[in-house]
């Protein structure tokens, strides 16, 4: 990080994606942009309403959030694998046109959705069950037009593989 330094934080507004942002953000002087684009998806099979999240201003008490921020994605109940990329990949392609370095901490789903969008092609699936714990990566843009996004697989040990999953496997699902 020290060779590219973060500019702003984007975390989806849930608060497990907060209190994850703020310890990053304590560390790097930074505020935090609640970014629904960024949310969970609000599949009907998981909830059965919208799932209640604390308003911006209760959690600028506790957590140091950029309080002008305002995105203009919208996660709307229910929504389908559709939606969820259509939302995560805007998402993407609006944050990818500030040239700045950038911290995105979403979902297991949400964030797959954000790196489809910027590679221009759906995720081949969605794992269900057990998800990989913290899967991390970077990327950059790679001038041209459009630009070019390479995603590097980081193999990751999991301490605790579930049966039929190899302990050792790529974060990345694209």
């Amino acid at each position: 990080m020290a060779q590219s330094p973060i500019a702003r934080i984007y975390a989806s507004p849930f608060l497990r994606t907060v209190q994850t942002a703020s310890a990053i953000a304590q560390v790097l002087g930074l505020t935090i942009c609640l970014e629904p684009g960024l949310g969970e998806w609000l599949h009907p099979d998981w909830m059965t309403a919208t799932p209640a999240r604390l308003a911006p201003e209760a959690l600028a008490a506790e957590f140091p959030i950029d309080l002008t921020y305002r995105s203009p994605a919208i996660a709307a109940y229910p929504e389908t694998e559709a939606d969820l990329l259509a939302r995560t990949a805007a998402t993407a392609q609006r944050l990818t046109a500030t040239p700045e370095n950038q911290l995105w901490i979403g979902h297991e789903r949400s964030v797959f959705g954000a790196i489809a969008g910027l590679v221009g092609r759906p995720p081949l699936r969605f794992r269900v069950g057990p998800c990989v714990p913290c899967p991390i990566s970077t990327t950059r843009a790679i001038a041209g037009i459009p630009p070019s996004w390479p995603i590097p697989c980081t193999w990751i040990r999991s301490p605790k593989p579930a049966p039929n999953i190899s302990a050792n496997r790529p974060v990345c699902c694209l």
